[in-house]
Order: structure tokens, then sequence, then C-alpha cells
């Protein structure tokens, strides 16, 4: 009988659908190879703020979140979103 995997959580915001839809993909890769030491949970969530996402989860516990994005362009509209300040 096959020895059950422990489960390693790793929290995320994320600026976009892409970057959710490559974390969904990465967690079903890892967890679909059978030489992986650990089955992982990725807990991601489109947030462009990681701060409002960390503000918004209920854990009980010190967790690590992570912000994932993408480059789009030097053009304003894309500079001025990265700063954080309203289009």
């Amino acid at each position: 009988m096959p020895q059950m995997k422990t489960t390693q959580k790793y929290y995320f915001s994320v600026e976009g659908e892409t970057e959710k839809w490559y974390l969904d993909w990465l967690q079903e890769k890892i967890n679909n190879e059978p030489t992986a030491k650990y089955k992982i949970s990725i807990d991601s969530k489109i947030q462009k703020s990681p701060l409002k996402r960390a503000k918004s989860m209920n854990v009980l516990s010190k967790v690590e979140i992570t912000h994932l994005f993408d480059y789009e362009s030097n053009e304003e509209v894309h500079t001025t979103q990265f700063r954080g300040k309203v289009v």
C-alpha cells in the first residue's frame, strides 16, 4: 500500500485569470507526479492588492502570501495600475 503524502499549502494573490490558470495547472502537474514528495494545495485569488487579500483571509496561524503578476508594457495605463493608482 502506497504511503499517504502530506499536503503543503501555498497562498497567492494574482493579478488576473492567466496567473490563476497557471497556478491551477502547476498544482495539477505536481499532484499527478508520482515521484513528488508532497501533495500541494494552492489557494489563489484574483486580487490586485496583496494587502487586501491578506486582510480578507480567515486563518489562525501565520501564513505567507505571494503576489504573482506579469509584465504588461510601459504604457501609462499599465504603469499607473502597477503603482496602485486608479485609472
